[in-house]
């Protein structure tokens, strides 16, 4: 018993490991807390800069396949800023922006706007928390005096890297400020050939095998 009780100990962290491996794909990419004053930080492109409405948040899928993230939430230090509605499904290597509010006008840019009416994301010392619909943490983001530079942050590489710089300082950038719901050049899909690298064949393969195994044995040790 105690050879089938490790069995199924094994199998279980493995399957969890496997299937949140998915969830761990989509990632917090940019963010912007402080858009410049007037149309400059007009954003979401509603022809009104606005210091709360033009805030966003934007989420990046690194995944190749598609992931559903209905019912996950958005939190800042404080509270919930917004709750993905039923139906929310992110394609392959695809950003979705939620901005604070407003009218967005961004033709082929997916967008949502905060459930909550709004981001209201400190400038400075601020957290930015990503949850999936059972609470469990997916990312988080952290910063300080620099979210308060009239630009955004954005991980850099984009969406490989684990620090944040500011957009205008990166050379790609060529001195924009945001680039919600596209890569840092203005391309709408995040490229393939820098994402996180996909299980080979070969080993799918093999984890498959694995799981109809475990599946086996913990059939047996229940009969």
């Amino acid at each position: 018993m105690k050879f089938r009780r490790k069995i199924f100990v094994l199998g279980v962290f493995f399957l969890s490991t496997f299937l949140n491996s998915a969830n761990a794909s989509v990632i917090i990419n940019e963010l912007l807390a402080d858009p410049p004053s007037g149309i400059t930080g007009d954003a979401n492109h509603d022809g009104v800069g606005s210091t709360t409405q033009d805030e966003f948040v934007e989420l990046l899928n690194l995944s190749s396949s598609p992931i559903n993230i209905s019912g996950w939430f958005i939190n800042d230090a404080i509270s919930k800023r917004h709750t993905f509605p039923v139906g929310t499904t992110m394609l392959a290597y695809q950003y979705l922006t939620i901005f604070g509010g407003g009218s967005p006008n961004l033709p082929g840019i997916n967008f949502q706007l905060a459930s909550s009416g709004t981001l209201s994301l400190n400038n400075t010392n601020e957290q930015v928390f990503l949850y999936d619909q059972g609470g469990h943490l997916i990312d988080h983001v952290s910063y300080g005096a620099e979210g308060g530079k009239d630009q955004s942050l954005v991980r850099f590489p984009e969406g490989t890297g684990s620090q944040f710089a500011l957009h205008a300082s990166i050379p790609e950038a060529k001195g924009k400020r945001f680039s919600p719901g596209t890569k840092i050049t203005g391309e709408t899909a995040f490229q393939t050939a820098t994402a996180v690298p996909e299980l080979p064949g070969w080993m799918s393969f093999v984890m498959g095998g694995g799981i109809y195994y475990l599946r086996r044995k913990l059939m047996i040790a229940f009969v």
